[in-house]
């Protein structure tokens, strides 16, 4: 029986270099299922927490987490078969959408922070960009009592919260930082990490987890006027916001499903989403911003021909992403519910894209051509 038990301790050690285990005490063949995660730094404590109440209810699971590195990592890794859960900080891609599904837990704002020395208060977008752009080197150019040079950090590529950064100055404010980084400081690879470089440097600038602030360590600022607050990621009003997503090959299955299920649903784990700092589903009431046509915004179709409308609802976690469809001329295009235009008379139409909440609209406009007559043998 000693035998036994030495070689269960030696087998749980070994499992425990490589991953993070969370499970209560118990000997391993009662374990019926092994849920594996890996993936966004941002996440990662937030999802451990979930998962200690998870097998505390649902005994027999156990749950292990492991390359810890990034939502790209954790992309990968559930596109490969690697995990069973790829947790990601950001909206999953287009491509990655085909494979993968997105399974939002909660909501999270990043805020924007800063030395508590520095006297900043608010950020403009604008702002925002020339520092990361490295128009603006000093503070005095936005505070002109602060003379100190800036320390501009970003985090890593791949990360979630870097593109959820890039994508809320491209497409609420019209600014394309990724493609005008100037040189950063550093590029940090953890939201902790970011904490601990802006805390230590008078100059500094970054930007991290809301669900992860500890305004004892650095300020927040106002990010376009706005505090980042759960309250304002809740009805919407500040800008800076994403999902948490825990992504699956397909449609989750087994205690992978109830797991994921559980943390959507269960009033504990609600309470646990509360209390470190984030967003649950049911108190956020983000309305779309913007529609993107994936469809060309002018398109010729010949008689009796069909083409369905691809199109984008940003941002990602909007409460409701519905939209209706109207033809300005139903005897020369008509669409259907489902966005699929027909063609039905030479001429033109205007196909109007809307949401149901907050009234976002996208147009494209169809020129109906003849079908060419066949030619007759003689």
């Amino acid at each position: 029986m000693k035998c036994k038990r030495l070689a269960a301790t030696i087998m749980t050690f070994v499992m425990a270099a490589g991953t993070l285990a969370v499970s209560p005490v118990q000997p391993a063949e009662a374990a019926t299922q092994t849920i594996t995660l890996s993936g966004s730094t941002s996440i990662s404590p937030l999802a451990q927490q979930l998962a200690k109440q998870y097998v505390k209810e649902n005994k027999g699971v156990k749950i292990n987490f492991t390359n810890i590195t990034g939502s790209g990592s954790g992309i990968a890794d559930a596109t490969n078969g690697k995990v069973d859960i790829g947790m990601s900080s950001r909206a999953l891609k287009a491509e990655e959408a085909n494979v993968l599904k997105a399974n939002v837990i909660c909501n999270d704002g990043i805020a924007i922070v800063v030395n508590k020395s520095n006297p900043v208060g608010n950020i403009s977008p604008e702002q925002l960009f020339n520092i990361y752009s490295k128009k603006y080197t000093n503070w005095k150019s936005i505070a002109s009592s602060f003379d100190k040079s800036i320390a501009a950090y970003g985090r890593e590529s791949g990360s979630g919260t870097r593109s959820c950064f890039e994508d809320v100055l491209k497409n609420d404010f019209k600014l394309d930082i990724s493609k005008k980084y100037g040189k950063l400081e550093a590029e940090i690879s953890t939201t902790g990490a970011m904490q601990t470089s802006v805390k230590s440097n008078a100059g500094a600038i970054g930007y991290m987890s809301l669900g992860d602030l500890d305004e004892n360590q650095v300020k927040a600022v106002k990010f376009n006027g706005v505090a980042a607050t759960t309250e304002n990621v809740a009805n919407g009003s500040y800008k800076m916001s994403r999902p948490f997503v825990l992504a699956t090959k397909g449609e989750p299955t087994g205690q992978t499903a109830s797991f994921i299920k559980w943390c959507q649903t269960n009033s504990n784990a609600k309470k646990i989403i509360t209390k470190m700092g984030f967003v649950t589903l049911g108190s956020t009431k983000i309305v779309p911003r913007k529609i993107t046509l994936k469809t060309s915004k002018k398109l010729t179709l010949t008689k009796g021909k069909k083409k369905t409308i691809k199109y984008t609802v940003y941002p990602d976690n909007a409460t409701d992403k519905k939209v209706t469809f109207k033809s300005s001329n139903k005897k020369v295009a008509t669409v259907s519910a489902k966005g699929v235009i027909k063609a039905k008379k030479k001429g033109k139409a205007t196909i109007t894209i809307k949401t149901v909440s907050g009234n976002i609209t996208a147009k494209i406009k169809v020129t109906v051509k003849q079908a060419a007559k066949k030619k007759t043998k003689k």
